[in-house]
């Protein structure tokens, strides 16, 4: 096993950089950096770029914001708690909860593994789908993990969000994957840099001051009151919600609520959220999701990685 203090990135006191004494910090040093999420978006399955990449790049240059989800904050909740049931099912591997960030030789290929051990480390999810069907979706993120930290071997834990139920699986490193996946974060890299140059040695462009013209003081005309609009609610489908659950599932949409966070709350199928929103909203004819459509239920990711 590799001296791992060796591979730590140091904060600004020289002490390892913690997203917990140190979330700033381990902030900005992954925005220029390539971290195991990011590597989630750089390449399809194929090996050809992905069609998140662009997007990743406008993110790294301050360019885009990233959306926050409220289901980001179960599994934050809930990491600390699936981490100590995974140390007591798997007590031979003597794994220690992570908050560090790693770096491989090259100090811009960074992970921060939610445990580590001496030869794996150990990504926890949680999800409202099993195991089998998210595979995908994370595989390069723990294969840039296992990198980073020189580890043969991760464990992919998933929980399921409704019953808690626990799924294990053991990953190998892909050398030939990784190996992809290095060159791509370099070519990222160079990407970003040269546009975070261009972008700083663009000249500021004069504001054109118009000339001066007479102030017209428009009368203002009283506020009209517009009532607010009537949602029509379909009843020729068998799964259309109730006027009351259909009232409380806008009330928590306009609130901010993820399809998964009302679909919680109210208790139906995320997927039946967003066909009675859709019919609601925009008044559809027919449902937003088909269930006969040949990739229902499936994550486009999965095919783009």
């Amino acid at each position: 096993m590799p001296n791992t203090e060796d591979y730590f990135h140091l904060d600004s006191r020289g002490f390892p950089l913690s997203r917990g004494s140190a979330y700033d910090e381990w902030l900005e040093v992954r925005r220029r950096s390539v971290s195991a999420t990011d590597a989630t978006k750089l390449l399809k399955k194929s090996g050809a770029p992905s069609s998140q990449r662009e997007k990743l790049v406008e993110s790294k240059l301050g360019l885009r914001t990233d959306f926050h989800f409220s289901a980001y904050d179960l599994g934050i909740e809930r990491e600390p708690v699936i981490a100590e049931l995974v140390r007591e099912l798997y007590p031979e591997e003597f794994f220690e909860t992570n908050d560090f960030l790693y770096h491989a030789n090259n100090p811009r290929h960074v992970a921060t593994p939610d445990l580590v051990s001496f030869d794996s480390v150990c990504e926890i999810k949680v999800s409202t789908q099993p195991l089998s069907r998210i595979r995908g979706r994370y595989m390069d993120q723990l294969q840039w993990q296992m990198y980073v930290l020189d580890r043969p071997l991760a464990l992919f834990v998933v929980e399921n969000r409704y019953d808690e139920e626990l799924e294990f699986e053991w990953v190998h490193a892909d050398p030939k994957r990784i190996q992809d996946l290095v060159v791509a974060a370099d070519c990222l890299l160079a990407d970003i840099d040269q546009r975070e140059v261009h972008i700083r040695t663009q000249p500021e462009v004069p504001r054109e001051v118009p000339a001066s013209e007479p102030l017209v003081v428009e009368e203002i005309q009283p506020r009209v009151s517009i009532a607010a609009p009537s949602y029509q609610i379909r009843t020729d489908s068998p799964d259309v919600f109730e006027i009351e659950t259909m009232r409380r599932a806008l009330t928590l949409y306009c609130e901010g609520y993820d399809s998964d966070s009302i679909a919680e709350k109210i208790g139906f199928e995320s997927r039946d959220v967003v066909a009675n929103l859709g019919r609601s909203i925009f008044t559809l004819g027919a449902d937003l999701i088909d269930p006969n459509a040949p990739n229902f239920m499936n994550y486009w990711s999965e095919e783009e990685h």
